[in-house]
């Protein structure tokens, strides 16, 4: 579940934080041994990107995004209740900032980054700020589902 958890915040968050090279991370492929070179071939052709390349990545993009928005749902439904402290249903800034920032711990973790804590405050802020679409000061699970994208 912990890498679940860290695959959707880290989109969340590096979206939020960083828009312009989350997405460029989104249309430029991870490079590993298992990614080949594509060549440039006319379109139409057999090995082109034609309407049924295009149909299939379509696809495969849906259904990658369907399941990660149940991920996401998991995850919230899972450890929103282990936030919120007072039993609310609902997160004010304390209670998201505390999960929020254990996320980004997480992901600064796992990407070997750091951030200064004064910075990792104002980005709670900002964050939770975002995340408050309704802007009633508290977060709710479905607010915070589409905050981190599902």
């Amino acid at each position: 579940m912990k890498s679940i958890k860290l695959v959707a915040m880290t989109a969340a968050l590096s979206a939020f934080a960083l828009p312009a090279v989350a997405q460029q991370a989104q249309t430029t492929p991870p490079a590993d041994s298992t990614t080949t070179q594509s060549t440039n071939v006319p379109e139409g052709t057999a090995s082109g990107t034609g309407a049924a390349s295009s149909s299939a990545t379509s696809s495969t993009s849906a259904g990658a995004t369907a399941n990660n928005a149940a991920q996401v749902s998991a995850l919230v439904d899972k450890e929103f209740p282990a936030y919120d402290a007072d039993k609310s249903g609902q997160l004010d800034k304390n209670e998201f900032s505390t999960w929020i920032l254990a996320l980004k711990a997480d992901e600064l973790k796992a990407t070997g980054k750091t951030m200064a804590q004064t910075e990792m405050a104002s980005w709670a802020s900002a964050a939770f700020t975002s995340a408050d679409t309704d802007k009633s000061t508290t977060v709710t699970k479905a607010e915070l589902g589409k905050f981190l994208g599902g």
